[in-house]
């Protein structure tokens, strides 16, 4: 099946489901990796203008039926919350609020709010969609019955509900016997099948938008950087960055420069990757790419390290924190400190470089979120590794700036 194809096979397939009242639940079924692919086809059904349907989506894990139905609601109603005013003035009636359930059991309370919820929006609103992506699952059993009983229960048929389960290992593997009114959907193709739809895709000459022809060049370019083939790759981000200057798609070309220098980079061409990081970090500010920039000047720093500027690539690194500081990006913070450490490190700064480290620790310890645990642990085992090289004690977090 042609990329495109795919994509728009998966698409139509959803707004089937959203249109159907007698359907409530859809399994999503994806690997790990295809799950962000997946988030941007679900953003962008959102952001389709065509589309009227709302949707919103929660990562709370799931431990107990009472507590994942009460994470439920409290997120829903922080959401109204929010949309209050715009909702207001669209012609939305609040006619439910949570405290007015407050008899009501967990599971009971949550989808009487969220069927309210749905009935309440202007007719011009289709239905009202809630991913369902924990984090974690402790009770996969209990996870099962809680969906069977949304399922059941809700009261609204514009309240849908769009599960994410894993392909290989599903939590609500053969749910659809025991409900039959759930259905479910597998979102997958190997990632050779993607690249090689991709190519083939480019290879006709048509049938593509410039935006896809773009975004399908990137994707047959980072598959040759993440195989090496960083001559490949700097040829088709070359590619990407001529067509989307010509385009006029300033976010593009601050992308591809950063992937691009990213590529030389790995070539040690180190001139050329800080000019190249140059202008990707001017499109970033330029036009409020904020994610971009604290990336940016991390591997630009990393780069003027390489070149033995110390100096210059610690005050990247600390321009780089900041902006993570102020985008609260955690994890990429984390990383910057232990950068700032390594550089320290070669420069004779031992005591800084320590510094550095237990204050990525301090970090990575902030991150409480299961989602983060595999990088919260496999960030932090190098840093005490780095430490204990250098025979510096760990501090207390309390005592870390």
């Amino acid at each position: 099946m042609p990329l495109k194809s795919f994509f728009t096979a998966q698409t139509e397939l959803l707004r089937l489901f959203l249109m159907d009242p007698n359907q409530t639940v859809r399994c999503i079924r994806v690997e790990p990796d295809m799950k962000p692919v997946l988030m941007k086809v679900l953003a962008g059904l959102d952001a389709d203008e065509a589309s009227p349907h709302l949707m919103a989506c929660s990562e709370a894990p799931f431990r107990t039926e009472a507590q994942y139905f009460e994470s439920l609601l409290a997120e829903l109603a922080e959401d109204v919350a929010k949309w209050e005013r715009p909702l207001t003035a669209a012609g939305y009636e609040f006619r439910l609020w949570p405290e007015d359930l407050g008899f009501f059991p967990p599971q009971e309370k949550f989808v009487t709010y969220a069927g309210a919820l749905a009935d309440s929006f202007p007719d011009h609103v289709g239905s009202f969609v809630l991913i369902l992506a924990p984090d974690t699952i402790a009770d996969p059993a209990g996870f099962r019955k809680a969906v069977e009983y949304v399922a059941a229960n809700t009261p609204s048929p514009w309240m849908k509900y769009l599960v994410i389960d894993e392909r290989t290992n599903p939590v609500l593997d053969k749910i659809e016997e025991r409900s039959p009114d759930i259905m479910h959907q597998t979102f997958h193709m190997s990632p050779d099948e993607i690249e090689a739809e991709a190519k083939a895709d480019l290879a006709k000459g048509y049938g593509l938008t410039p935006h896809e022809i773009r975004q399908y060049t990137a994707l047959v370019a980072g598959c040759a950087f993440a195989r090496r083939e960083y001559d490949e790759a700097l040829r088709l981000q070359q590619q990407w960055a001529e067509m989307a200057v010509k385009d006029g798609a300033p976010a593009e070309v601050a992308n591809a420069c950063y992937n691009l220098a990213n590529t030389h980079m790995a070539k040690k061409d180190y001139p050329a990757a800080e000019e190249t990081y140059g202008r990707a970090l001017d499109l970033a500010i330029d036009h409020n790419i904020g994610p971009l920039v604290p990336m940016i000047l991390t591997n630009l720093g990393v780069t003027l390290y390489r070149q033995g500027r110390f100096e210059q690539a610690v005050q990247s690194f600390q321009i780089a924190r900041e902006h993570c500081q102020a985008q609260n990006l955690k994890p990429t913070e984390a990383h910057v400190l232990d950068c700032m450490g390594r550089t320290y490190e070669a420069g004779g700064q031992k005591d800084e470089a320590a510094r550095c480290w237990n204050e990525a620790l301090a970090v990575y310890d902030g991150m409480t979120s299961e989602t983060f645990a595999a990088a919260r642990e496999g960030g932090k085992a190098p840093i005490l590794e780095q430490l204990a090289r250098l025979g510096k004690s760990v501090k207390p977090m309390a005592t870390v700036a």
